[in-house]
Parts: C-alpha cells; sequence; structure tokens
C-alpha cells in the first residue's frame, strides 16, 4: 500500500474572491518547483476560482471555467507551456481516470491542477502539492497547503 506522509503544512486564510485568485502567487513561493497541485473541498469551497487566479499568474490565455463535465481543460500558456485542469469529481473509478490519460497528465512536466484527487491517490508523487479548501462558519476559506512524500 502506498504510504504518504504530508509535511510542512501552511494555512491560509481567505476572506475575499480577490483573495482567492492572489493566493497561487504565495503558494508558489511557499512551495516553489511544485507543479502538480491536488484540490480538494466540499462543492463551492473555491476550488476552481483557486484555480482561475493561478491561470491569471501564469498568464493564461483563456479564462479558466470549471472542467466537470469535459473532466479536463487544457489552457496555454506563454512559450508553449500549458496548465491541466482537470475535474474528477465524475470519475467513478481509477480505471475510468486511467482513461482519460491521467498518468499523461501528471507526468506531463506541465501544470496540473487536479480537483477531487482522491480517485487518483495511487499516482501521487513526492513534491505534488495538496491543498483542501474548507468552508468556515463565517463565510471565509481556510486553504491548508502541504508538500506530498513518499516513505
Amino acid at each position: 500500500m502506498l504510504e504518504v506522509s504530508l509535511y510542512m503544512i501552511k494555512t491560509y486564510t481567505i476572506c475575499s474572491v480577490a483573495e482567492m485568485h492572489a493566493l497561487p502567487a504565495q503558494l508558489m513561493e511557499d512551495f516553489p518547483g511544485s507543479t502538480v497541485w491536488l484540490l480538494s473541498g466540499d462543492l463551492g469551497a473555491g476550488k476552481t476560482t483557486l484555480v482561475q487566479g493561478l491561470a491569471q499568474h501564469l498568464h493564461a490565455a483563456d479564462l479558466v471555467t470549471s472542467p466537470t463535465f469535459s473532466i479536463v481543460q487544457p489552457y496555454l500558456l506563454p512559450e508553449d507551456r500549458w496548465l491541466y485542469h482537470l475535474d474528477l469529481y465524475r470519475l467513478k473509478s481509477a480505471e475510468e481516470a486511467i482513461e482519460i490519460g491521467i498518468e499523461d497528465y501528471l507526468d506531463s512536466g506541465e501544470w496540473c491542477v487536479v480537483e477531487w484527487p482522491e480517485l487518483i491517490e495511487p499516482w501521487w508523487l513526492s513534491g505534488y502539492l495538496q491543498l483542501e479548501i474548507r468552508i468556515k462558519t463565517d463565510g471565509c476559506r481556510e486553504v491548508s497547503g502541504q508538500l506530498v512524500t513518499l516513505d
């Protein structure tokens, strides 16, 4: 069985869309070199909003929308780089993730952000950034970030 250890937990309190859009710049500073982000959180917690902020920070050519129905949405970045935004909410099994080419996206060397990543935990690698977004009682969000390390 895969043993996943999580170290260096950082927590951020986010109380507006503007703050959520700004958070990726801070995450890139706090977790340098991590280009695979795993986003967990309830429906409406702000996962896609966070990806919108990342895309803006990376100067994506298009506006980010939720890929719930398309599963994967690619965004072109400067210098022919890519941001792949995956939403695995509708997938029922790891086999379905394989069918959409999850390993190719994760191993592409490009930016890859995965919403609802629990289904693909067997493919997590050291250096991936795991983010969990929780809705607080005051409506703000608590975002916890930590790097995945394999033991």
